[in-house]
């Protein structure tokens, strides 16, 4: 936590009375110029954390300050819009983009991290769980306009120790972010969502086909998924739906399954044509 946030913290939300010391004007209270100088000293680290608290502590004990208890609260994060607003622990870490809650399976809005097999996928998921550890709260504001994708799995944002972790893992390099979703998330005209792409006009994707000098035979055409099985046919021995949202390979029970281009769920992370390979 930063030393401003916490001073302010100490002397404004938590409420201080100190003896005679504090001088009431109207109804203003004055805190001496001994108590701010100390603080200042502190945060321009002319003194120690030790020292600091030490310095708090003896005029807690001589009672020259008193901390009121039940004034004292935690920094509230404020969700916006309507959906929901949910403090939890952490139960489980899926991957860098994907935790489990009480109640909830989570994946984070917009913001998009390697899957399992691909390059990144160890270095994202460990950033999440020092970030986010198993056991601790997490904060959830849910996307208003995207609040679960087709998997019942809840879109939102996500805090955790006062820090979000969508644009956390984009500014240390470990995640992108989906601009096809862009157009129908609550957070993208945010600053974190604009830098990473949300501002841009998401790219036309267009199959690339492998160019040959004499084709001798007409380029096998990929195959879509139909309405009676909604199975990607790049998945022809399993059935996984298609394409989007993004699925995870922890969120499928399949293992070295067969995988044809365009592989849209990128299980297939070291392109030998093994997805979820075990």
């Amino acid at each position: 936590m930063r030393k401003d946030i916490l001073i302010s913290t100490l002397f404004l939300a938590v409420g201080i009375t100190i003896g005679s010391s504090l001088f009431a004007f109207s109804e203003e209270v004055l805190i001496p110029s001994w108590i701010k100088n100390t603080a200042k000293f502190w945060v321009e680290d002319k003194i120690t954390d030790k020292e600091f608290l030490s310095a708090i502590q003896y005029l807690i004990d001589k009672k020259i300050l008193t901390v009121s208890e039940q004034t004292i609260q935690q920094p509230k994060l404020s969700c916006l819009g309507n959906g929901l607003c949910l403090s939890a622990r952490v139960e489980r870490i899926v991957d860098g983009d994907t935790i489990y809650i009480q109640g909830y399976k989570v994946r984070l809005s917009l913001t998009n991290t390697p899957e399992i097999g691909e390059a990144g996928f160890f270095e994202a998921s460990e950033f999440t769980k020092k970030l986010c550890p198993i056991g601790s709260t997490v904060v959830i504001d849910q996307d208003d306009m995207q609040p679960y994708d087709a998997y019942g799995r809840l879109l939102g944002k996500a805090y955790c120790d006062g820090k979000l972790l969508n644009s956390e893992l984009l500014y240390n390099g470990h995640a992108n972010i989906l601009t096809q979703y862009c157009s129908t998330s609550e957070f993208s005209g945010e600053a974190w969502a604009k830098k990473y792409g949300c501002e841009m006009k998401s790219p036309e994707i267009k199959q690339q086909v492998p160019k040959v000098s004499q084709p001798s035979t007409t380029p096998t055409p990929v195959p879509t998924p139909t309405k009676e099985n909604k199975c990607d046919p790049s998945y022809p021995d399993v059935c996984i739906p298609p394409y989007p949202p993004d699925l995870n390979c922890g969120e499928t029970s399949y293992r070295n399954f067969r995988v044809l281009p365009p592989d849209p769920h990128r299980f297939d992370g070291d392109k030998d044509g093994i997805g979820c390979e075990s």
